[in-house]
């Protein structure tokens, strides 16, 4: 896993990253792999495109506009975060000068995209990298999971819950939650396969798929980042209430 230094902090989504990034990391990404959504460049392409990259934008975010004075606290905001501070890429796409990613704090795995917006500094945009048939990639689960939890269970519930191992079991019920709907929509993908197996066979396929969904996304740095993401959450709300009090 290569790791960055983050240089420079341009606005609320973009950055510049030491040392440079190589263009083969960009170009071939596991997300890339696992989805085989990136269609492959042709020779001219490549060429055209720089051989290292200096600057990342965030991925599937949009920061508040630029030139508004929510635009300048969001870029505070950001370099607060990261900026002079370590971070690991998993690039998405390459678009001019800049890869797109998403970008998590080392060695605490903060996913720094959702942050972001769970702050209020940014918006989602459309997942279009993980997304294939309505299917998202398994490293998003626990940043659903949060999400899930951030809806379902309202400010004021999310503020009574006062330490780590509460947030770590409902984190997994709800990763849970989001994993069964993972597996609908394979199966709902992949409908003429799993129609022509028997019972037994179907039962041992899903299982498998679950089993698979769930080591691949519910190790420990996942779980530190879907906490991260609503402790966040959680200061964002007293900060409220403080102000209104």
């Amino acid at each position: 896993m290569d790791v960055y230094r983050v240089e420079r902090v341009i606005d609320g989504d973009t950055f510049e990253v030491s040392p440079e990034i190589p263009q083969y990391f960009a170009l071939k990404t596991p997300m890339q792999e696992d989805t085989g959504m990136a269609p492959p460049e042709t020779a001219v392409q490549r060429l055209e495109k720089p051989k290292t990259f200096k600057k990342v934008r965030l991925a599937n975010i949009n920061a508040l506009e630029k030139g508004t004075p929510q635009a300048e606290r969001a870029t505070r905001y950001l370099k607060g975060l990261i900026e002079g501070k370590r971070v690991t890429l998993m690039p998405i796409e390459i678009s001019y000068d800049c890869i797109v990613a998403n970008v998590r704090r080392y060695p605490h795995h903060a996913l720094i995209n959702a942050i972001l917006v769970y702050s209020g500094y940014a918006n989602w945009t459309h997942y279009k990298h993980t997304e294939n048939n309505g299917m998202y990639h398994l490293s998003e689960l626990p940043a659903r999971a949060a999400e899930h939890i951030k809806i379902s269970l309202g400010p004021e519930l999310l503020l009574e819950i006062d330490n780590d191992k509460k947030l770590q079991t409902i984190v997994l019920d709800a990763a849970g939650h989001e994993a069964g709907v993972l597996l609908d929509r394979i199966r709902d993908t992949n409908k003429t396969y799993f129609d022509s197996l028997d019972t037994d066979a179907l039962q041992k396929v899903m299982g498998d798929i679950l089993n698979e969904i769930f080591e691949k996304a519910l190790d420990e740095s996942t779980i530190a980042q879907a906490i991260c993401i609503l402790k966040n959450e959680q200061e964002l709300l007293r900060h409220r209430a403080d102000l209104k009090s």
